[in-house]
């Protein structure tokens, strides 16, 4: 995490940052600040910036059904940990994980690399 070397790509890097307690990130790039110089650099002036599901829908060069793929995925495993989904996030304590909740995981990390 530490090398300037190793290119590592976050989204919304502050969390993952806070977590790892004063380690400073180097070699990072922020999908979120990406999105954000470029639409000021379109001149596209947007209140927000965007999460995952709505870059990966809007700005990945994914076709359509791997899109389609990636949400079906990401929807099993959400079921599963998502508290307002009647999911536990105590499902991340059982081992070995549960292979819906890792294909969901998985997917955040497989379009990464597509939006940079």
């Amino acid at each position: 995490l530490k090398s300037p070397d190793t290119p590592k790509i976050f989204l919304d890097v502050r969390n993952d940052a806070d977590v790892l307690f004063g380690i400073h990130l180097c070699g990072t790039m922020d999908l979120q600040l990406l999105e954000n110089f470029k639409n000021h650099h379109l001149q596209k002036h947007t209140r927000f910036v965007h999460g995952l599901a709505k870059s990966v829908r809007e700005d990945s060069r994914m076709d359509p059904d791997e899109k389609r793929a990636r949400e079906d995925s990401k929807e099993k495993g959400r079921c599963m940990f998502a508290l307002e989904r009647g999911g536990q996030y105590s499902i991340f304590d059982e081992r070995p994980l549960i292979r819906a909740v890792v294909a969901c995981c998985v997917q955040d990390v497989l379009c990464a690399p597509d939006l940079w």
